[in-house]
């Protein structure tokens, strides 16, 4: 008997907190990207009032593009526009813009014997499996890569430059 009414005394109580609970499709307010790092997408699917949506995430997003074959090799590091990752390019007085500052560049630096097509790459981390992917960059050293008119360069600083550099 003791133990029944002890058992309703606290289904009564914490109710309420039994049955609120997380829900990670969820639409987030102001559509910030859930966490640090970079988006993968300037796009994603959540749900809001038992429908889902389609939404963007805020304007200034830092996301990535790959090359279409490669999960790994980066096409640019860039911001998020009307649902699209457009370029970052750099500031007027030269300077790289804030996605290469140094707390995004997480992943290792590495080197390959063979050319690359770009000397950035993308690393996954998650620290536990049931919270989101977090999309760090990391660049190449000592390596060859392709320059824009086909002729092979070498990564510095994350940059192909031309052999003469």
């Amino acid at each position: 008997m003791m133990t029944r009414v002890f058992f309703c005394l606290i289904v009564g109580l914490f109710d309420h907190m039994m049955c609120t609970y997380y829900v990670p499709n969820a639409c987030r307010p102001g559509d910030v990207y859930p966490t640090p790092g970079f988006a993968p997408s300037c796009q994603y699917l959540c749900i809001s009032g038992g429908y889902v949506e389609q939404r963007h995430y805020a304007e200034g997003t830092f996301c990535f593009v790959t090359y279409s074959n490669d999960e790994e090799a980066v096409r640019y590091l860039g911001y998020c526009q009307y649902g699209s990752c457009l370029p970052a390019n750099l500031e007027p007085s030269g300077n790289l813009p804030h996605q290469w500052d140094g707390r995004y560049h997480v992943c290792d630096d590495k080197r390959s014997v063979h050319t690359v097509r770009n000397c950035t790459y993308i690393c996954v981390k998650q620290e536990k499996p049931y919270l989101p992917r977090q999309y760090y960059y990391g660049i190449y050293t000592d390596t060859k890569c392709m320059l824009q008119g086909g002729e092979v360069g070498y990564c510095r600083s994350g940059f192909c430059y031309g052999m003469e550099y």
